[in-house]
């Protein structure tokens, strides 16, 4: 008896996945911290009612021309609600001690 060896063919598929898309940035800040505008948040007018519940301190804003929290552009401090419109030109917002801000144009 005679018999056939068959030949075992492998073959190897390469596939390349793209990376997640990146997120939109949002309308909201609900969080104390340094905002990225474009990448965290979108330009436009943001609205909060003042100093949070948690917060230490009166409620703090500043528009920045970099990441560097003293490069202001333009700052407030309050009790109360505040509004602010971000700008093309500006890089960051920061805040600190304020409640939800909202976008409202």
């Amino acid at each position: 008896m005679t018999s056939t060896v068959q030949p075992v063919i492998t073959k190897t598929v390469t596939v390349t996945v793209p990376p997640p898309a990146a997120p939109l940035p949002k309308t909201t800040m609900d969080t104390d911290g340094t905002y990225r505008i474009g990448t965290d948040i979108e330009l436009g007018t943001y609205r909060t009612g003042g100093r949070s519940a948690e917060g230490e301190s009166d409620c703090y804003w500043a528009r920045l021309h970099s990441l560097n929290p003293t490069d202001i552009i333009d700052n407030n401090i309050g009790n109360g609600p505040q509004e602010v419109a971000i700008q093309p030109s500006d890089v960051a917002f920061l805040t600190h001690s304020c409640q939800r801000w909202e976008k409202t144009h």
